[in-house]
């Protein structure tokens, strides 16, 4: 029944297709071909013959029979692009709100990435203490890393490279890095690269420098 149905509702699509706007178009014509060639004659000094309007007048039906066979043969095509066009924007509205969501988390998330980006290089500022209360302020970040990084679902690579910074710096802290030796600083970089998307996870391991102290500097 529900099937039955839908096959009189597409029927009747195509003959409302079909006829939409044919109906005027014939109408015009016929009192055009009333008014104009009676007026066309006289203007031209013509004797107009009774059947030369009746000739016309079933031309303009011819013209409107395959005008409908025309608008009937396309409708098909024409009511399925209007369907998918009707969908198209269906589906754009009912994904706006879905969008707007992702842009927010979007913006959300580059927010947090430049704050840990400020958190990483202030962490590896603190490595340079000189009192309590610089060390203090090295503990904080390093919590602040952690907390952000947790947020952002970073991955493993993140927090090796994060560790070995800290590892970098408590051999500053001890006096024991070399003058001239800036792997920290380095690393520190690569870790924001890392953050903005310059190089990839493995990029980023390749490049760890070594938790030890060399005998030269490099």
């Amino acid at each position: 029944m529900q099937t039955l149905r839908m096959v009189w509702q597409y029927i009747g699509l195509v003959l409302s297709f079909a006829f939409r706007r044919t109906t005027l178009a014939i109408d015009s014509l016929q009192v055009l071909a009333a008014s104009a060639i009676p007026a066309l004659a006289n203007l031209a000094g013509l004797k107009m013959a009774p059947s030369i309007q009746n000739e016309a007048l079933a031309y303009i039906g011819a013209i409107g029979i395959a005008l409908v066979a025309i608008r009937l043969l396309s409708a098909p095509f024409f009511i399925w692009r209007e369907q998918v066009g009707e969908l198209a924007q269906l589906r754009l509205e009912l994904s706006r709100p879905e969008r707007m969501e992702l842009k927010r988390l979007a913006k959300l998330k580059a927010k947090r990435k430049l704050r840990l980006a400020e958190a990483i290089n202030d962490f590896n500022y603190a490595h340079f203490p000189r009192t309590d209360e610089e060390i203090s302020f090295g503990s904080d970040k390093y919590a602040e890393i952690v907390s952000l990084a947790r947020q952002l679902s970073l991955g493993s690579a993140f927090t090796i490279a994060v560790a070995r910074l800290n590892s970098l710096g408590r051999i500053r802290q001890s006096g024991q890095m070399p003058s001239g030796y800036f792997p920290d600083m380095a690393l520190t970089d690569d870790i924001n690269r890392y953050l903005m998307g310059s190089i990839t996870a493995e990029d980023l391991l390749l490049r760890l420098p070594p938790d030890t102290v060399p005998k030269t500097p490099q």
